[in-house]
């Protein structure tokens, strides 16, 4: 599959080595995609050519941004900046922690590093926190050599072994034995300075700018709420918790007062793991309801959180990796259970119908968040699967689908791929059909990501989650993988590794005392180019591929619905003659059962009160050829009768023993004492 326009370079550096690009957006209305990273953003126009309109860089590090009514809402370190879409200009900012660092349109061209100056203590505690992300750079860069070490798919000259070997050694000795001192550097600092530690903003659609009321909100890190209005003045702060994770999810909704009013309610996430509800009309914003916490939180950014079908959306709190919350229903308990601990990243959901797309940074799952659900889970587990970004696929008529697009080549030199799976929307008809439903996902549709032309160089590196509008696809890509990037430091020249070691080392005495300045050393200049690509990949799929996404469904019925086989124990003693006496007949209630069919296969499950056993739809049709039970139950010298399932009810297995009597010689049989 080919772009649809000639990729569009991003200049610089979008993103700190290891950390993940920001998710693209497209404001339709205005035809332009906002797309980068922490380190920088770029405004780019999509009409009939393509291109960019305004680069953004980054005077601190951007948390995040909204896009509202063709306007972009853009947080950098303290600073909130909003900007026109149309023609790319910055309007207004402001110094959150200084609110009189202000500056409008009207006061002339806008000197970024003025309304960036902070406080001596804050200047020191912000220098801190930056040398100590940088140190969690360099031990990403170790962990990813060490990983690039132990990858045999990737073949290696002896030449780069050995200088691949010696780089670690370097990289070891810079960074140092104990790893986990990094890390908690790392944590101590975000604490210190999670005043300055921002959330993206929120932006109220429903707001009369007449009105004395807030527009705009910001949380930080140490819990201070930051309500502006259209104007971008600070007005007044709030502070209901000692911290936050900084992300803020945002309902409004109508009022019985006037037409233009309408109620508006924010929430975030406590680090005891309370789940806030604030009123937002209030000035200062004051506490609504609350979730209690069912234990602590991480503060680390992970899901956007959002309200959606009725839902309030987050992870990492409410004893779940991703909760779903009824957001009318304060206190009520989550509509899905994942994992806690895991790394929630992303989070999808269509416009129509109760499935979520949940993910980490390796693995995808389709979750439905309906209220009476047999079993939740949509897709089984794959066993092949490799890290991937995936997003709903909605086009009119079709079944819902899910673009999943490989994060870089499964093979060295290889193209990155993509497939178009069908979203399962069926539920198991009862809880026995859990055990081998739902199946894993089914792909209709495969290919690979291909270069504008053969000039041009093809995406090989996906940085972020990509972004699905009607047919297109919008992603930031690199043109060189992190294998690619790290043989490149492997080889001679300006760029290699061995170059940088020697310049950075260079005022130092040696590499201990280098070392100890990990946090100011800048890392060896990276491999590839940034972009953002467009592809067409709704157009891939066929009216056939959207038939046989039909079929896909039907069959998923099928599965979900178990056939019903009843397990009967039959037992009698055998007198002269060879007739059978003392039958007796009963069900195989809660029994653990052995089955073999014809074609071989062997499959154990167990009987229910009824002595009722369920067993997959795809057993349909097939004999089972022997049965057994525990010798608890049934005589271990019992048979069973050979058995068609021939329907999803009315089928039997029968086990039966006959016991021969001992009738003494007489006519007449007689029972053993």
């Amino acid at each position: 599959m080919k772009p649809r326009w000639q990729p569009i370079p991003l200049p610089g550096d979008i993103a700190p080595y290891g950390d993940s690009a920001l998710q693209p957006y497209l404001d339709k209305g205005k035809a332009v995609v906002v797309a980068g990273g922490p380190l920088g953003l770029s405004l780019i126009k999509v009409n009939a050519n393509p291109y960019l309109m305004t680069p953004i860089q980054a005077q601190s590090r951007i948390t995040g941004f909204a896009v509202h009514s063709g306007e972009l809402f853009l947080q950098d370190g303290p600073v909130l900046s909003r900007w026109e879409l149309t023609n790319g200009t910055c309007v207004a900012a402001i110094n959150l922690l200084n609110p009189k660092l202000a500056w409008k349109l009207a006061d002339g061209a806008v000197n970024w590093s003025k309304l960036h100056t902070l406080d001596n203590a804050q200047t020191e505690t912000k220098l801190a926190l930056a040398h100590a992300r940088r140190k969690a750079e360099w031990l990403t860069l170790l962990e990813n050599c060490e990983a690039f070490q132990r990858d045999t798919s990737a073949p290696r000259t002896p030449d780069e072994q050995a200088k691949l070997l010696a780089m670690i050694a370097d990289l070891a000795q810079l960074v140092g034995a104990n790893c986990g001192q990094i890390r908690a550097q790392l944590a101590a600092a975000e604490e210190a300075a999670a005043q300055m530690i921002f959330s993206a903003p929120v932006v109220r659609t429903h707001q009369v700018a007449a009105k004395a009321g807030a527009l705009v909100y910001v949380i930080g890190r140490d819990g201070t709420l930051h309500p502006l209005d259209d104007k971008l003045q600070r007005m007044g702060t709030a502070r209901h918790d000692n911290s936050a994770r900084p992300a803020l999810a945002m309902i409004e909704s109508e009022t019985e007062a006037h037409s233009d009013e309408f109620a508006c309610r924010l929430f975030y996430v406590t680090g005891e793991g309370l789940v806030r509800e604030i009123e937002g009309n209030s000035l200062p914003p004051a506490v609504k309801g609350e979730w209690r916490a069912r234990g602590r939180s991480s503060l680390q950014p992970g899901i956007r959180p959002r309200i959606d079908s009725g839902m309030l959306w987050g992870n990492d709190a409410q004893e779940t990796g991703v909760f779903a919350l009824p957001v009318d229903e304060p206190g009520s308990a989550s509509r899905i259970k994942l994992t806690q601990g895991e790394e929630w990243r992303w989070l999808e959901l269509p416009k129509k119908g109760q499935l979520a797309l949940v993910c980490t940074d390796t693995s995808s799952r389709l979750i439905s968040f309906a209220k009476s659900n047999v079993t939740p889970e949509r897709w089984g587990a794959r066993k092949d699967s490799t890290p991937h970004y995936s997003s709903f696929l909605e086009t009119e008529g079709r079944p819902l689908m899910v673009a999943e697009f490989d994060r870089e080549p499964r093979q060295p030199g290889g193209a990155l791929s993509f497939r178009v799976l069908v979203a399962n929307n069926v539920d198991a008809a009862d809880q026995r059909a859990v055990a081998w439903y739902p199946p894993p996902a089914e792909s209709i549709r495969n290919g690979t990501l291909e270069a504008f032309s053969p000039a041009a160089k093809p995406p090989v590196s996906i940085r972020t989650q990509v972004t699905i509008s009607m047919i297109d696809a919008y992603m930031i890509a690199r043109d060189s993988s992190t294998r690619e990037q790290l043989l490149a430091l492997l080889a001679d020249g300006a760029t290699s590794w061995h170059s940088h070691k020697e310049k950075i080392l260079k005022p130092y005495a040696d590499a201990a005392a280098a070392g100890a300045a990990l946090g100011e050393l800048p890392l060896p200049p990276m491999a590839g180019k940034h972009a953002l690509y467009s592809y067409q990949v709704g157009a891939a799929v066929t009216s056939e591929d959207a038939e046989n996404a039909r079929k896909v469904l039907e069959r998923m019925r099928d599965l979900a619905s178990p056939v019903i086989v009843r397990v009967i124990y039959t037992y009698s003693e055998e007198a002269w003659g060879g007739t059978e006496v003392n039958h007796r007949s009963h069900p195989l209630a809660n029994e653990r059962i052995e089955l073999q069919f014809s074609n071989g296969d062997r499959i154990s499950t167990s009987t229910d009160a009824n002595g009722d056993a369920a067993l997959p739809f795809s057993r349909l049709g097939f004999t089972v050829t022997s049965a057994s039970a525990a010798p608890r139950a049934v005589d271990s010298r019992a048979r069973s009768l050979t058995t068609e399932l021939k329907g999803r009810t009315g089928n039997e297995i029968i086990i039966y023993y006959v016991k021969p009597l001992d009738t003494g010689g007489g006519r007449f049989p007689r029972k053993l004492s």
